[in-house]
């Protein structure tokens, strides 16, 4: 995502982290019902154009009570967790890995010995990393699913939207297996003492959205990767992700495998939907009054590119800021008549979609061409971690295909199930 979180920063990038995640800068991290309204807007922002929902705010909850009863913790914890920062984190779419992830490597023991450590270099400048790092805390609005990828079980990590059991989504379920990490809610920014209680050996923070303030409190309770220094605030693509998440665990092997994995699968459908390159795709999620459709920086943008379809020209003609999703009003709605049109969508029902006055008069719609993404898909689509690929590429491809097979005839089926379809 390519945004520097101007105001309402805690939302608008949790809408875009729900759209990019909803949309690239992705989703996530709402509560199920924030993200009813904000959800489209992960997952995945930048500017006003970037962030669907940006008309409402998101309040940081006051740290949890300290559990523990030290002298000694608590007079770290009133140093480490002074007033909550006025600047807010940002937030930023299974069922098996395309690579098996790691044996998994639980951070819920003491924490790691050795003294060894390695060099991370980030936005905020270098961290020095544990080698073994065993108590990992995970600020970032879904860098667990991507920990877990690796078969690594934080302690804590943050729930994000979707109201998902510890904030884990069915693909990843598996790998988080029996562990009962602590929460941080979707409507807090870094509940500092609890952290510092935890006695973490790493605080893991690559998709956050951290400020330097943000990220010099947190480093004073343990080591912290920050954002990458090489890319803006929720744009890092996702196999840059993984690979940065190799290195920060020595895990530079396993990280490499899983993005070849995915990048063969990917290159494997372009090959066999040849079509599909003089075809125009676009990816929309709907907001108060406006839509938003994702760009060559999105990762949904991306991957639909990967895919082999074309951006509208029109889209990166509106889009001047380069930012990783573009706003348009309702009234606009016909720039996404395209040969296929996939609705993001992060509530429970498609009543945003079926109540846009103007989407049954798109060409697209008379002729069967609309993809459904619920919320699970959806979620999948905008996180685009090792371990929610494959739910995306099961599920979305078969729907693409259905839509653009040249019989309106032809069902889409989650269209049809949820209420988008054509009636005859």
């Amino acid at each position: 995502m390519r945004d520097s979180e101007q105001p309402n920063d805690q939302h608008r990038a949790l809408t875009r982290v729900v759209n990019r995640r909803l949309s690239r800068r992705g989703f996530l991290g709402v509560s199920a019902a924030l993200a009813s309204t904000v959800v489209l807007a992960a997952c995945g922002g930048d500017d006003d154009d970037a962030s669907p929902t940006a008309t409402a705010t998101t309040a940081a909850s006051a740290p949890a009570e300290p559990t523990a009863s030290t002298a000694a913790a608590e007079q770290t914890a009133t140093t480490a967790a002074a007033a909550e920062p006025t600047a807010t984190t940002a937030a930023p779419e299974p069922t098996a890995t395309t690579a098996a992830p790691p044996a998994a490597a639980t951070a819920t023991e003491a924490p790691a010995s050795s003294g060894e450590t390695r060099t991370i270099v980030h936005l905020f400048g270098e961290t020095e990393v544990p080698l073994n790092p065993q108590r990992i805390v995970s600020v970032g609005w879904d860098e667990h699913d991507f920990l877990l990828s690796f078969g690594i079980q934080p302690i804590m990590l943050r729930d994000g939207w979707g109201d998902q059991p510890f904030g884990t989504w069915v693909w990843s379920q598996e790998a988080l297996g029996d562990a009962a990490p602590e929460i941080i809610t979707p409507d807090e920014t870094y509940p500092y003492e609890r952290i510092l209680l935890l006695k973490p050996d790493l605080i893991q923070a690559a998709w956050s959205g951290l400020t330097q303030e943000e990220y010099d409190r947190l480093s004073q309770i343990a080591p912290t990767v920050a954002q990458h220094p090489d890319y803006a605030d929720w744009e890092t693509p996702w196999d840059v992700r993984v690979l940065r998440m190799g290195e920060v665990y020595g895990m530079e092997a396993e990280a490499q495998a899983m993005v070849d994995g995915i990048r063969e699968r990917i290159v494997q459908i372009a090959a066999d939907h040849p079509e599909w390159q003089e075809m125009e795709a676009v990816s929309v999620t709907v907001g108060e009054g406006q839509f938003y459709v994702a760009g060559p920086e999105h990762g949904r943008g991306q991957l639909i590119m990967d895919f082999g379809f074309q951006l509208p020209q029109e889209i990166l003609d509106h889009n001047q800021a380069n930012v990783d999703d573009t706003a348009f009003s309702g009234e606009q709605l016909n720039v996404i008549d395209r040969d296929v049109v996939i609705w993001v969508n992060g509530q429970v029902d498609s009543s945003n979609i079926v109540d846009l006055p103007l989407r049954t008069g798109l060409t697209a719609h008379a002729e069967g061409r609309e993809v459904y993404c619920d919320m699970v898909l959806t979620a999948a689509f905008s996180i685009q971690s090792p371990l929610s690929f494959k739910y995306v590429l099961d599920t979305l491809i078969p729907e693409i295909e259905r839509a653009v097979d040249g019989d309106p005839a032809t069902p889409v089926e989650a269209a049809v199930q949820y209420g988008i379809a054509p009636t005859t």
